[in-house]
């Protein structure tokens, strides 16, 4: 989806309604650029729509336009929002750059958090100098990884798992990565086995796999997938329903981790901090 200079409640920001301002003195196919680009726009983007060096220092240096990077800059006099500073990184580094890893998931909810450095991955062959605040990955095939008509362009929620799942620390980190992705509907099985085939290099692939197929069958958490392998397969648990869907008296919803209904039994592994207050199943 395209950047909007408006808020998610319709309401133009200070910030918009400068752009808004200064933009009616750029050039039409600038103008066009800067809207759809969290109001930024770099040097070839400006000069290729008719604006000199000259037009543009001239700009700069009146305090019309503000240098984010070199060769990148904000057309407008307000403080830069995070999208736009995730636009000026892209336009930083150049033709087929792509926001990726952590700052992908922030943009595909598979984070909550936004983390201060903002992460590209670029061609492999392309040679790309590091601007402060922009971590730069390299990839060979970093056309393909792209998702299609996003805004700036980021990689596909399929490659975003396994690029984070790349530079995970721990089995708990890659773990929750995987289960994260697929509790959150954001991928599915299918999708993201058929992403690691392509990949010829790829750390934990065993447990990867293991931990896919865990996690579309209901693991939604680190501790739900080390219940299920070193609790209910290693001493033989019967296969409980997971995921079960319920409904409280006062109308909450939200789903059981394992419902052993033979015997009458509900286990919940991740309590409050996978379940919002009220959504617990009430006792007995």
């Amino acid at each position: 989806m395209k950047d909007s200079l408006f808020g998610g409640h319709g309401e133009m920001s200070a910030g918009a309604f400068t752009l808004c301002v200064m933009a009616r003195e750029l050039p039409h196919t600038l103008r066009y650029l800067a809207q759809n680009q969290a109001g930024v726009v770099s040097r070839s983007q400006a000069i290729r729509a008719g604006l000199s060096p000259g037009m543009i220092k001239f700009r700069v240096r009146s305090g019309r336009w503000r240098q984010i990077h070199p060769g990148v800059y904000a057309t407008f006099t307000g403080e830069p929002t995070r999208r736009t500073r995730l636009w000026a990184a892209v336009l930083s580094a150049g033709p087929g750059a792509a926001i990726s890893h952590e700052t992908a998931a922030e943009l595909q909810r598979l984070t909550d958090k936004a983390t201060e450095m903002i992460h590209l991955t670029v061609p492999a062959e392309r040679r790309v100098s590091p601007v402060e605040g922009v971590s730069l990955h390299r990839s060979t095939r970093v056309m393909e990884a792209v998702q299609k008509n996003a805004y700036p362009p980021r990689t596909k929620i399929e490659e975003t798992v396994l690029d984070l799942t790349q530079t995970a620390t721990t089995f708990d980190d890659l773990c929750g990565w995987v289960t994260r992705a697929i509790a959150r509907e954001l991928t599915d099985e299918t999708r993201l086995l058929a992403a690691m085939t392509v990949r010829t290099k790829l750390r934990w692939r065993a447990d990867l796999r293991e931990l896919i197929v865990a996690a579309a069958g209901g693991d939604h958490s680190v501790l739900e997938f080390r219940y299920h392998r070193d609790v209910e397969r290693a001493h033989g648990l019967p296969e409980p329903a997971r995921q079960v869907a319920f409904t409280t008296r006062n109308g909450r919803r939200g789903r059981r981790d394992r419902v052993y209904e033979p015997h009458g039994v509900v286990v919940e592994l991740d309590g409050r901090l996978a379940h919002p207050a009220g959504s617990c199943p009430p006792n007995g």
